[in-house]
């Protein structure tokens, strides 16, 4: 099992006590953590390595993957656990020797609580797989994305019910740390999608559309409060995307801090283009 950590003291001793009674080894890459994360995780028997600082996850992935013994590789989030049924789902999946990649279910719980409508319950992610049924030389790290399986490659789901037979994902629990989360995947996501100057109406509008989606179509209003707001959010997570792309316009390229932002508004008042 690997796992990339940063200021995750938390989390981290939840995620490794679900899976250290079982997993043959757990290897924890941590992003130079000032708090506990690292201490904790070498108490639960946990090889922990350091690398590199960086805004998400996913570049994070590919040394621990590399650097782990085993041929079966399962790759959690710090704020992830594997339930008691879980673990018998990926005991049977690694006993046959046919399926090279697993789709592993997951449950994501925000805000103090489960809206499994807006969640899209069972959400099946790649996580569990042989090394060499995978990509890892083509994946380029970018956000929201995980090692792609190679030609010809089985891919099969484990089975799901929550709680007991899932990833339980204790994401965004409160609103604030939410915003902040935001506020940083924006940035990067903003980094790799079409300059502003490309952009046009049906972009504009992506906000409206996937706020109605997630909680008309996806049936979100099922959630009650916690999944308007959620809903709400995944509309208001792709305004500011398409707002870093427009101030972006006006800085090169670049994501202005307040010191470059402050430079741009003295040249108005000082008259200059």
């Amino acid at each position: 099992m690997v796992v990339v950590t940063w200021q995750e003291e938390d989390n981290i001793g939840h995620c490794l006590d679900s899976v250290r009674d079982w997993a043959d080894e757990m290897i924890v890459a941590d992003m130079g953590s000032t708090d506990s994360t690292q201490q904790i995780a070498m108490s639960r028997g946990a090889k922990v390595m350091r690398i590199d600082r960086h805004p998400i996850c996913e570049p994070g992935r590919i040394p621990p993957v590399r650097a782990a013994r085993n041929d079966w590789i399962l790759v959690l989030d710090a704020d992830e656990q594997v339930s008691a049924g879980l673990v018998e789902e990926i005991r049977k999946a690694i006993a046959d020797d046919t399926p090279s990649v697993f789709l592993v279910p997951r449950a994501n719980l925000s805000l103090s609580g489960f809206a499994p409508h807006e969640a899209g319950f069972p959400e099946y992610t790649l996580r569990l797989f042989r090394r060499q049924s995978v990509d890892l030389d083509g994946y380029k790290g970018l956000i929201h994305t995980f090692f792609e399986p190679l030609p010809g490659v089985s891919i099969e789901r484990l089975g799901a019910s929550f709680p007991d037979c899932c990833l339980l994902h204790f994401t965004n629990p409160a609103l604030t740390p939410f915003l902040e989360k935001i506020n940083r995947y924006t940035s990067q996501d903003a980094l790799t999608r079409i300059p502003w100057e490309q952009s046009g109406m049906r972009e504009l509008l992506n906000p409206m559309r996937i706020f109605l989606r997630r909680y008309l179509k996806e049936k979100g209003w099922k959630d009650g409060w916690r999944g308007f707001w959620l809903c709400w959010i995944s509309g208001v997570y792709e305004g500011f995307v398409l707002a870093k792309l427009w101030e972006m316009s006006l800085h090169e390229g670049a994501i202005p801090d307040s010191k470059m932002a402050r430079a741009k508004m003295r040249m108005i008042v000082d008259g200059k283009p």
